[in-house]
């Protein structure tokens, strides 16, 4: 008689635990896109105990990382203009960024049907603003004198 390989029990066993785990872990339809600054925020400020406060507090992190990845790529140090933002150093928690971003939209309540990215922008704009750039130097060239 042939025995089963222990593979074949465990492995479907496995895949159903991963996908039950993946289903759970992502957010919601409706947090799936926030159309807007205050969608972002509510989803963002989703207090704790309350039904899929992980999952959106998993998709606000990655939404807002993904706003300072992109404008990190797009904006490197040396970018002329500067950059939009400019985080201080060391770098704020993921929590303290959330916290703030769910504050500064609550006191600013005109911006919460801006588009989400552009809410998260003027957010980041105001709380983390660039230093002043210097003046380019003249051109030079030009007419001499003789």
């Amino acid at each position: 008689m042939r025995t089963r390989c222990r593979h074949q029990v465990w492995l479907p066993a496995g895949l159903f635990l991963l996908s039950a785990t993946t289903a759970l872990a992502q957010p919601t339809p409706e947090t799936a896109r926030p159309r807007s600054l205050g969608e972002l925020a509510a989803i963002c400020g989703t207090p704790a105990g309350q039904a899929r406060q992980v999952e959106a507090l998993a998709f606000c992190h990655g939404y807002l990382l993904g706003v300072g990845d992109f404008h990190a790529a797009v904006f490197p140090a040396s970018a002329r203009p500067g950059p939009l933002f400019c985080p201080p150093t060391p770098a704020p928690s993921l929590m303290q960024v959330t916290d703030s971003l769910v504050a500064w939209a609550q006191a600013n309540p005109q911006y919460a049907a801006d588009r989400a990215i552009d809410g998260v922008a003027r957010w980041a704009k105001a709380t983390y603003p660039c230093p002043p750039q210097p003046a380019a130097p003249p051109a030079r060239g030009g007419r001499r004198n003789p």
